[in-house]
């Protein structure tokens, strides 16, 4: 069963003070009472770290109820915790403890005197608005939708179904607005005009970790297992035929399992035509340069080549790069590895309304320690405390563990594979509270509850530390960001930011390693190349060899084939025999000078200083927000992210002054950068006069309500796939196109014919009772854009309003049973 509002408090109350048993009890629904409840039947859970969650608890409550009368629940034990220190207040009735949860207002964060989490423990609904849904396609109705979450979703949905095969497109939508079911559509009901023989077809979605996969796997549903999990050979062979066969429909990977394991399966759905889509998830890690760079992210490029080269004609795969924040320098090495075949951004982003941003003054390194772990002793659970090095992640873990923190766990860089999965599922299953972590954590984990983001550090970058922010707050409710810097910070920040992009000079012994290495000539100007070698011939380089240094490899073909100095084409086992004793990658020399100095400093020298010139902006805008603490975040990160609709969440000037936060523009819609459709195609062509138009009257009564449902999806099966509803309602236009949710079309309703945020194409209009019809709306259209409109019986000319239409309109007029006619000839 499960309970909300004050039954869940009620029940919550009944489990603390032993009037009701620890154990099997209804499930409450809000995650601060669920959490605590879990935590007081789990032996791993501390007494600090349930005093922390009661006094979450205790505040949203009081929240929920509107902020008066103080929540207050009671104990028949005491927990051995210092109740002061973790911001409880308790009053001792003789054998019974009167608990309520106390503001925390540290003296080391200006503005602090109503409190710093009471806002982010309150969950207060951020970003969904009641009634905020948009009007929705026919075709969402295969998946039991009527609605899509916004305008950036719709408008996200109609660029990716618009996608021509063999191109790109990037897709920038705001977190939590639904980027899943983009891959969704195109697994269910495919891209505009595709046909793939009966068959379901392969929709490869790249995700960062084996979790997520996993949490994909169990959102889209159905029995066929469709994320592949390193280890379960009886689960992944059954992937891989599926693929094979071009049955499996969605196939949910890590980057490493597609261009590992996966490849072979790929490449033979690829040559029988069935490979939709290659979707990149979180794609912004693509130009990971930091301290979670991955290889496997950037090799995708030679995987995308590949199955492109592999597919036939008009039947390549359309390849998805989602993220919900694109700066410029990752849209350009989007573009430049996955772009040959034509890229695209259709971008609706929008800055995150859910965090709550407070900076303190810098301290020392004691000082920072101090005010941390106050902060942790009192902030919503669950939290992430971010630092920028290993080993400071280690003190961390020892520093908490010594403080008596029990559901802590730690990531980094070079955290195993198979702890990093055991702390995802702990975060998912929501027994783990608090992770410490570098930038290596977080990416892509979709845990939607995540109420606290601290950092005990400077990120290099505002990139960083926005992505990281991001983390919390994904259920679309207030969250927290506090930034507690100490002095030394900005010069690390500093040393990272200048060498995560490597030396010319050590680039280019990296890259001579690995041409002048083993390798196999492929033909041509084609080569494979092993890229685990060492980096160099000199005394150190010699054992510098490594899952790192192989990292750095992959990084450096990825800046030569951003200078165009070569292009990634894959993996390269199917023609090197002895595969199995390295790491290749197959590349195309585009520059015969590669290797020398001049080429270097000519081709590759301006790329990396654009990079470095990127990360140095970034830098310096990081170093804004903290110097500039009382003015509003939102101006900084709308600098980063260009095209983002500005909107406020809270920070320093907007707690002060209310007035000063910016509530959002409306939701503009942007239009998808792809046509829906060249032109009309026969017999279509036929019916339309010398101004690519046609007038249908329509029939009257039942003879319409027939034949207006065929002859709508015949149109769009001859390439007009949108569809304008001018005037007023009617029910016979809703039931005709309510018929055609198993093709791809797009509806504007209550929409100006040319004038929609429709895809560019031909057009379908219906005009209804009451349109006011203009003589534009009859002119002469030019091809790829044609129009033909659907008129009731009586229609009369726009210009002549006494006439009837057909009286004196210059072009081709028809009945509706002719033009069924004509289509079925």
């Amino acid at each position: 069963m499960n309970i909300s509002g004050a039954q869940a408090f009620a029940s919550l109350r009944g489990l603390l003070s032993g009037s009701q048993p620890v154990g099997p009890s209804p499930t409450l629904l809000h995650p601060a009472f669920e959490r605590l409840r879990s935590a007081l039947a789990d032996r791993s859970a501390s007494p600090l770290d349930r005093a922390v969650l009661l006094r979450h608890a205790l505040l949203f409550e009081t929240a929920r109820r509107g902020g008066s009368p103080d929540a207050e629940v009671e104990l028949t034990e005491d927990w051995d915790v210092d109740w002061n220190g973790s911001g409880l207040e308790v009053a001792r009735d003789g054998g019974v403890l009167r608990v309520q949860a106390r503001p925390w207002t540290p003296r080391w964060l200006r503005g602090s005197d109503r409190g710093v989490d009471a806002w982010a423990a309150s969950e207060a609904e951020r970003r969904f608005a009641v009634g905020s849904a948009v009007a929705g396609d026919p075709f969402l109705a295969r998946l039991g939708l009527d609605t899509y979450r916004s305008h950036g979703q719709r408008a996200a949905t109609r660029a990716v179904l618009t996608t021509p095969p063999g191109a790109t497109l990037a897709v920038v939508l705001a977190t939590g607005e639904g980027k899943s079911l983009l891959f969704r559509l195109v697994d269910g009901i495919g891209f505009a005009g595709q046909l793939l023989d009966g068959r379901r077809g392969v929709t490869l979605v790249v995700v960062p970790t084996v979790a997520l996969a996993l949490d994909q796997e169990a959102a889209t549903g159905g029995d066929d297992p469709r994320a592949w999990v390193g280890g379960a050979s009886e689960r992944n062979a059954a992937i891989a035929e599926a693929v094979r066969a071009g049955t499996q429909g969605l196939c949910f990977a890590s980057p490493e399992a597609a261009c590992g394991p996966l490849r072979r399966p790929l490449l033979e759905a690829a040559r029988a035509g069935v490979l939709r889509a290659l979707v990149i998830d979180e794609a912004h890690l693509v130009d990971a340069w930091g301290t979670g760079f991955r290889t496997e992210f950037q090799t995708l490029a030679g995987l995308q080549h590949e199955l492109l080269a592999a597919s036939p004609p008009t039947f390549e795969p359309r390849t998805i790069c989602l993220s919900a924040t694109l700066g410029d320098a990752a849209r350009e090495t989007l573009e430049t590895l996955f772009g040959a075949r034509g890229f695209r951004v259709l971008s609706a982003a929008r800055l995150r309304p859910e965090p709550d941003y407070w900076i303190a003054d810098p301290t020392d390194q004691a000082g920072r320690a101090t005010r941390v772990l106050e902060a942790l002793r009192h902030v919503p659970r669950p939290a992430v405390l971010y630092v920028t090095r290993v080993r400071d992640a280690e003190e961390w873990r020892w520093r908490l563990a010594a403080a008596g923190f029990g559901r802590a766990r730690m990531v980094h860089g070079g955290t195993s594979a198979a702890e990093r999965e055991s702390v995802l599922d702990a975060w998912r299953r929501g027994t783990l509270d608090l992770v410490v972590a570098t930038s290596a954590f977080g990416l892509g984990i979709d845990y939607p509850h995540v109420r606290s983001v601290l950092h005990a550090c400077v990120p290099e970058t505002l990139d960083r530390y926005y992505q990281e922010v991001g983390r919390g707050g994904r259920d679309g409710r207030s969250c927290l960001s506090l930034v507690v810097p100490a002095y030394g910070d900005a010069e690390i920040a500093m040393e990272i930011n200048d060498t995560v992009v490597i030396g010319l000079p050590r680039g280019r012994e990296r890259w001579a390693a690995m041409f002048n290495g083993p390798k196999r000539h492929l033909g041509g100007d084609r080569f494979a190349l092993r890229i685990d070698v060492a980096p160099g011939e000199g005394a150190g380089d010699i054992d510098m060899v490594g899952e790192r240094s192989t990292d750095w490899n992959a990084r450096t073909l990825t800046l030569l084939a951003r200078a165009g100095v070569l292009r990634l084409l894959g993996g390269a086992e199917q023609v090197v025999q002895d595969a199995v004793q390295g790491s290749w990658q197959s590349v195309e020399i585009l520059d015969h000078d590669h290797l020398a100095a001049a080429t270097w400093d000519r081709r590759v020298g301006p790329v990396r200083r654009r990079i470095a010139v990127a990360n140095a902006r970034s830098l310096g805008l990081m170093h804004n927000l903290l110097a500039q603490a009382a003015s509003c975040p939102a101006d900084l990160l709308r600098e980063l992210y260009r095209d983002a609709t500005t909107v406020c969440s809270r920070c320093e000037a907007c707690r002060y002054d209310p007035e000063c936060a910016r509530r959002g523009a409306p939701d503009a819609e942007p239009v998808s950068p792809w046509p829906c459709q060249a032109s009309v195609q026969e017999p279509v062509r036929s019916l339309l006069d010398h101004g690519n138009r046609l007038v249908v009257k329509l029939d009257e009564g039942m003879l319409a309500r027939r034949r207006l449902p065929d002859v709508l999806a015949r149109l769009t099966v001859f390439g007009l796939r949108n569809l304008v509803v001018f005037g007023e309602a009617d029910p016979d236009f809703d039931r005709a196109i309510d018929s055609l949710r198993d093709l791809v079309v797009f509806v504007a309703r209550d929409a100006i014919p040319g004038a929609s945020a429709l895809p560019p194409g031909p057009e379908i209009v219906l005009v209804g009772a009451g349109a006011p019809l203009r003589p534009a709306h009859l002119a002469a259209r030019v091809t790829g854009q044609e129009r033909i409109l659907f008129v009731r019986p009586d229609a009369r000319s726009p210009s002549r309003p006494q006439l009837p239409l057909d009286a004196c309109h210059d072009g081709r007029v028809m009945p509706l049973r002719e033009v069924q006619g004509r289509l079925l000839a």
